[in-house]
């Protein structure tokens, strides 16, 4: 998983984390060191011994701008890096104004592991993870959706407004706050089940296990994929509204498989193969264009 300046790869069996930075001193945050460090750029392996002692394997990695999440064979998400906008998830902000011991300021030295999931079904185990610039998504084994760090764009979804029955009186609903500190259920998609998730630098895609995709966030470039402005050279005008997702359109009876987003673009994959003939099944002017 790579994202900004640090790469990281978890072994096929499961047992290691290594990870390589660039030799840049403010590009990246190494495990248990000064933040502000030199850094090499040779694979340095993340010993086990910095999760507490625990012997763990892992099943899932995933590297944000300056953070870090890894997912144990027990379903518990650790997290570590910066905590400035809440995207390690443990209540940390520069608005709560508290720390954690072992954490410099703005900075989770050590890997912490975060509380389980707990929805109306009980406690859910973490299956798939993403970090983005400063956002953090999770998707658990019965696909819900968790997700904590910056909101200042829309990245986290507005809370539902729930329909009520005429006459009874309306509860406004709470807008989200523009840091989230802690892991929050996406209530959008409290009646789906979603397969994969992918945080850009502002923005998020979303599969569920029908393959249908959909994204929220910024749309600054069209990395949203919902209007025109995706063939555009030029950005449009960087949007503050804070949208609900919207289902990408174009991939009806087609199926999105995986989804990667960098800091400003978005990439679904649908099938395997060329497409001339359209062995993928699918069309060749399919909206938004292929790349």
């Amino acid at each position: 998983n790579k994202q900004g300046s640090r790469i990281f790869i978890l072994t096929e069996d499961h047992a290691d984390i290594t990870k390589f930075v660039d030799p840049q001193p403010t590009a990246s945050l190494r495990v248990g060191s000064n933040p502000r460090a030199a850094k090499h750029s040779r694979g340095e392996r993340i010993s086990y011994r910095d999760f507490g002692e625990y012997e763990l394997k892992f099943d899932d990695v995933a590297a944000g701008e300056a953070h870090c999440l890894v997912i144990d064979r027990a379903g518990i998400v650790w997290a570590w890096g910066a905590t400035l906008t809440g995207q390690c998830g443990h209540g940390y902000s520069m608005e709560s104004g508290e720390y954690a011991l072992n954490m410099e300021v703005g900075y989770q030295r050590f890997p912490m592991a975060i509380p389980p999931f707990r929805t109306s079904w009980g406690l859910e185990k973490a299956w798939k993870v993403s970090a983005g610039g400063n956002l953090s998504a999770c998707i658990t084994d019965r696909g819900t959706l968790f997700m904590w760090g910056n909101n200042d764009v829309g990245q986290l979804p507005p809370p539902v407004s729930h329909e009520l029955p005429a006459g009874l009186p309306r509860t406004p609903v709470t807008p989200a706050p523009s840091i989230v500190s802690r892991p929050t259920r996406v209530e959008y998609f409290q009646d789906l089940a979603l397969k994969s998730v992918a945080c850009g630098g502002d923005h998020v895609v979303a599969i569920d296990v029908t393959g249908q995709a959909y994204s929220w966030g910024s749309n600054g470039w069209g990395r949203l994929g919902h209007s025109a402005t995706t063939r555009c050279r030029a950005p449009p005008p960087h949007s503050k509204d804070k949208a609900p997702p919207a289902k990408l359109e174009g991939f009806e009876g087609v199926g999105v498989r995986k989804v990667a987003c960098g800091p400003t673009h978005t990439l679904l994959l649908t099938g395997v193969g060329g497409n001339n003939p359209p062995q993928a099944g699918i069309s060749r002017y399919v909206y938004p264009n292929y790349a």
